[in-house]
């Protein structure tokens, strides 16, 4: 189940964000997205996932595209993508437990044959998974920000979704919980054989994580490689981004 995005283009009023673009991710792909502010990179994250329309081209999932499809029939191929928000977008009335089952039960709501019993079982799985079990009753302005960040990832993954979305899921942490987050990201693709797509500029975290780097620069995605190849890139604004070589302004 590849996921591909083809001549995509979108942009505001008369200002175009991006035109053109071609990417895709295979599943077990571990994919991080760098580039400048402003560059588009969030934007990207909701075009992929058929949460925003492109003003060009198409995304597929298996082959399948978004184009055309009213919510309803975008379901069956959003249900395969998970999306952990940069600010973790949890409900500050619900419980973390709540927050976990909040996509279980909207797969219920859709259709899905899943009981209580059966989406109990998921959210304690999930919330084990990242350390978080003995927090399920508490609410979002009760954790940390690393706990946030793991409460996140928790209902991001709780669906065992084919593709996920992290938009930039370590900013704001210290050293030692982002490599946690970045530990409990690699676990999920190697459990449920998940492709990513990571949002971050912090490269001496992402890097290490990832199998191939895209940078999104001047609206055009400039490089795609793996991190070993970033750091040899030719292209002057690749260079300076990931060696900080003083080249003149991104």
């Amino acid at each position: 189940m590849t996921l591909a995005a083809t001549n995509l283009g979108f942009g505001f009023g008369r200002r175009a964000l991006f035109s053109r673009l071609a990417l895709s991710i295979a599943p077990g792909e571990i994919v991080g997205l760098i580039g400048p502010p402003e560059a588009g990179k969030s934007v990207l994250l909701k075009l992929l996932s058929g949460l925003l329309d492109p003003s060009a081209g198409e995304v597929t999932l298996d082959g399948q595209s978004f184009a055309g499809k009213s919510e309803a029939e975008r379901y069956p191929l959003r249900r395969h993508i998970g999306m952990l928000f940069q600010n973790t977008a949890l409900f500050d009335s619900l419980t973390i437990y709540d927050n976990v089952a909040f996509p279980l039960r909207a797969l219920v709501r859709m259709g899905d044959a899943i009981d209580e019993g059966a989406i109990d079982r998921r959210v304690k799985e999930a919330l084990a998974s990242v350390g978080l079990i003995d927090s399920a009753h508490q609410f979002p302005h009760e954790l940390s920000g690393g706990m946030k960040k793991r409460a996140g990832l928790a209902r991001a993954t709780v669906t065992k979704p084919r593709y996920c979305f992290y938009d930039e899921p370590t900013a704001g942490l210290d050293p030692v919980t982002s490599a946690k987050i970045y530990a409990l990201i690699r676990a999920h693709i190697e459990r449920d054989g998940a492709g990513a797509l990571i949002i971050s500029n912090e490269l001496d975290t992402l890097l290490p994580a990832c199998h191939r780097v895209l940078m999104l620069y001047d609206g055009a995605l400039v490089f795609s490689g793996t991190p070993a190849e970033l750091e040899r890139a030719s292209h002057p604004a690749v260079r300076q981004f990931a060696t900080g070589a003083n080249e003149g302004p991104l």
